[in-house]
């Protein structure tokens, strides 16, 4: 059985394993930085906070947006993957070719000197090029936490071997999960895995966090959905729960993922898991202060005991009556930097010129179309939790991207949140806005 199978080359590891965890008295100044993060979180504080990696959506842009308005409410912050591929190019050299591949586009001081810095992302099941693009990330990138990703349900991962298909084998979780804590080992990167409950079913999921655990994870984010399920459904916060109950035995953080959309929820999660702290993505998009919400109304005690604060009763200085202006100066955060990335591009090409696609009705983009795109991305979490604004929606959404400029849509959708925005967002299942909510199983082999 995949049990059995998986015991012989975990145990050898045990000893050395659970030594090295965030709960162990030898520290580095980045395992100093999460452990007394967690440890405030059982103090009458709030947990720690993570900002989640969302490839598509969580890119430089959102980051940057979201420091604008949260960037002293949230612990940590997570680039989207680096992609390791299975087998190198023809002729290329490992270390020079993952050398490139993983400090390309990564800076962990790309939100300031002041802010947090960004942690790095590696996807992949080549145990050999992931512990060295680990260690390029944990070395000359500086990376405070390196994060291996077990959780990617998009078919294009999946095919190739990569992403949430590496919890059909606990032995491939296991082995490269120990390369990125090899490739962190003497670097102040703290090792971490994130993942979905499982592919197809939970069958396997005792076995992956165990697998995680005893490969090296320091902190393990747990999704409480499955690869299949895509974004459907409610996730399933019992098995994060479950996590908690095996990492405890390593000294292993959890972190809970999945359907946090306010600050009730946060303080559900926290409660119904035991979680030690908690991963936001699409939440946070459609409600930009959130991270700040929860960091003023969340906390739990030396004892466990969550408390969530009513509005009237947070201090005056996390009190926003001003949430409409703040949403917006996310806004046109996340519109300036557009702009930045696209001269960026502009620069690196050799004609100086961004190479756009043509759309399939046959419409050629523009880089301007390319940003009303964008916006509209941003629109569909934003409005969907107000009803009133969700109302408004298809005003934004429902027009072609080639048929207005992006800085009449950025005034319009300015103009309607501050009309609309009425405070907290209510929850809504991310399934309702998301363009693909469930995956089917087309595994090939590569």
């Amino acid at each position: 059985s995949a049990k059995k199978k998986m015991l012989s080359p975990f145990c050898a590891f045990l000893s050395s394993s659970s030594s090295s965890s965030l709960g162990d008295t030898t520290t580095t100044k980045n395992e100093n930085y999460y452990r007394k993060r967690f440890q405030l979180g059982r103090s009458e504080n709030c947990p720690p906070l993570f900002v989640a990696p969302m490839e598509g959506l969580g890119d430089k842009r959102f980051r940057k947006a979201i420091s604008t308005v949260g960037g002293n409410f949230y612990d940590d912050i997570c680039k989207e993957f680096t992609r390791v591929p299975g087998n190198l190019p023809n002729g290329a050299k490992a270390e020079k070719f993952i050398k490139k591949l993983s400090l390309h586009d990564y800076d962990a001081f790309e939100l300031g000197s002041e802010g947090v810095k960004v942690s790095a992302q590696l996807m992949g099941s080549n145990a050999e090029l992931l512990e060295l693009a680990a260690k390029e990330l944990a070395s000359e990138g500086e990376a405070p936490r390196v994060d291996l990703n077990c959780g990617c349900p998009a078919n294009v991962v999946t095919g190739k071997g990569a992403g949430s298909s590496l919890l059909l084998d606990p032995n491939l979780v296991y082995e490269c999960m120990r390369s990125v804590k090899n490739g962190c080992e003497g670097y102040p990167a703290v090792p971490s895995l994130k993942m979905r409950v499982g592919f197809d079913d939970a069958s396997l999921f005792r076995e992956n966090v165990q697998a995680a655990c005893e490969g090296g994870a320091e902190i393990l984010t747990v999704h409480g959905r499955t690869r299949k399920q895509g974004y459907r459904g409610e996730a399933d916060w019992e098995k994060i729960a479950e996590a908690k109950s095996i990492c405890e035995k390593f000294s292993v953080m959890v972190v809970g993922n999945g359907d946090v959309t306010s600050c009730e929820r946060a303080a559900r999660i926290l409660r119904e898991t035991n979680c030690d702290g908690v991963m936001i993505g699409r939440g946070a998009v459609q409600d930009p202060l959130l991270f700040r919400r929860i960091k003023s109304r969340v906390r739990r005690d030396a004892s466990g005991t969550v408390t969530l604060f009513s509005e009237e009763e947070v201090s005056e200085e996390h009190k926003m009556e001003d949430e409409a202006e703040r949403v917006i100066v996310f806004l046109r955060a996340f519109y300036n930097e557009m702009i930045e990335n696209d001269v960026r591009e502009s620069e690196k090409s050799s004609r100086g010129k961004i190479r756009l696609r043509t759309s399939k009705k046959g419409i050629k983009k523009t880089t301007d179309s390319r940003r009303v795109g964008k916006l509209k991305s941003i629109v569909k979490y934003l409005f969907a939790g107000n009803p009133y604004l969700a109302e408004k929606m298809n005003e934004i959404v429902g027009v072609a991207d080639h048929e207005t400029e992006s800085t009449e849509m950025l005034r319009k959708v300015e103009g309607l949140v501050m009309e609309y925005w009425k405070g907290e967002p209510g929850h809504v299942a991310v399934d309702n806005f998301s363009s693909r909510t469930g995956y089917v199983n087309e595994l090939t082999t590569v």
